[in-house]
């Protein structure tokens, strides 16, 4: 590697370094945000949702009183099949895919991870792959899903097969998040008051 290509590439890593640094701090400013918020503490109970992809479904719900029915909640997540219907014909295609897209790919997301982690959704995910392509199947199992997030919030109930080890490891992060942001939240202040300081006293110098 050269002069130049060495320079490239540390020019680089600074850049993802500092990328990195700024996801934690938005994750950990989420987490203080939404620690208190019991919708989210529902949905953490989930397997494959945290406390970031559970804040980003609340931002994308608001209130879920709003869906009279879970399919209603569907068709605005875009998860309910595209149909033509033409004559004696109703032919179902793809998923509309309309709607918030974040909603659907933390969904889609979270389904990949649900279907290792709870048996009732993994019994599901098998029953359906045999019938139609392991992607295909994904996306049923994130229909399923937001059934059960639809039922979770109106009833106000947790995940029927959660695993508690792995929720409460959830809880610790999102509890080390909020530690982290009012940290980070304290030495902005110190630095932001001592700045203040520093001017103040350098004006008054300057003009006494």
């Amino acid at each position: 590697m050269n002069e130049n290509e060495k320079i490239i590439m540390d020019d680089m890593l600074k850049r993802i370094a500092d990328l990195l640094n700024r996801e934690r701090e938005i994750e950990n400013r989420i987490a203080l945000a939404v620690k208190e918020d019991k919708r989210v503490n529902l949905l953490m109970t989930i397997p494959g949702i945290n406390v970031y992809s559970a804040a980003v479904i609340i931002s994308e719900i608001d209130d879920i009183s709003r869906f009279p029915t879970k399919e209603k909640f569907a068709s605005y997540a875009g998860l309910v099949p595209r149909q033509d219907q033409s004559g004696k014909r109703d032919v179902r295609g793809h998923i509309t895919k309309r709607g918030p897209s974040m909603l659907r790919f933390i969904l889609v997301n979270a389904s990949h991870i649900a279907v290792k982690k709870s048996k009732k959704l993994r019994s599901k995910y098998l029953s359906i792959v045999r019938r139609v392509e392991r992607n295909r199947a994904i996306v049923a199992v994130a229909r399923i899903l937001e059934e059960i997030i639809f039922t979770m919030l109106k009833n106000n109930s947790e995940f029927i097969d959660k695993i508690d080890s792995l929720t409460e490891r959830k809880m610790r992060s999102m509890n080390q998040k909020v530690m982290d942001a009012k940290a980070s939240y304290n030495i902005a202040q110190s630095v932001k008051l001592i700045r203040e300081r520093l001017l103040t006293k350098s004006s008054e110098q300057l003009f006494s």
